[in-house]
C-alpha cells in the first residue's frame, strides 16, 4: 500500500516531540530556588531526552524553573541533578 506524503506529514505533525518517550521505573525529587527541601520522590509517567512527565502533589505553573533530581532504579547510577523548566502543564482532574 502506497503512503501519500500528506498522510506522512499529518502523522508527523500530531506529536511534536523531538524524541520518543519511554516508560521506565524512574523517580524524581524536585525543589524550587532558592533551594528548599526536596519534594517527592515521585514516579515519572514517561521520560525522553527532551523532557519528562510527572504528576506533582501541588500545582506547578507553566514557565516555572525548578531543580530536578532524577533517580534511576539501578543504585550504581548516581542521581542526575538539573535545572528544569515547565513548558506544558495541565491541572490534574482527579481528586
Amino acid at each position: 500500500m502506497a503512503i501519500r506524503i500528506n498522510e506522512v506529514r499529518e502523522l508527523l505533525s500530531k506529536d511534536k516531540r523531538k524524541s520518543e518517550r519511554l516508560t521506565l521505573p524512574v523517580k524524581i525529587l524536585y525543589n524550587f530556588p532558592p533551594p528548599e527541601e526536596w519534594l517527592g520522590p515521585l514516579l515519572v509517567d514517561d521520560i525522553s531526552g527532551h523532557g519528562l512527565k510527572f504528576t506533582a502533589d501541588s500545582p506547578i505553573e507553566k514557565d516555572s524553573v525548578f531543580n530536578l533530581k532524577i533517580l534511576f532504579p539501578d543504585d550504581a547510577i548516581r542521581p542526575i541533578v538539573v535545572e528544569a523548566q515547565v513548558y506544558w502543564c495541565v491541572k490534574n482532574r482527579q481528586g
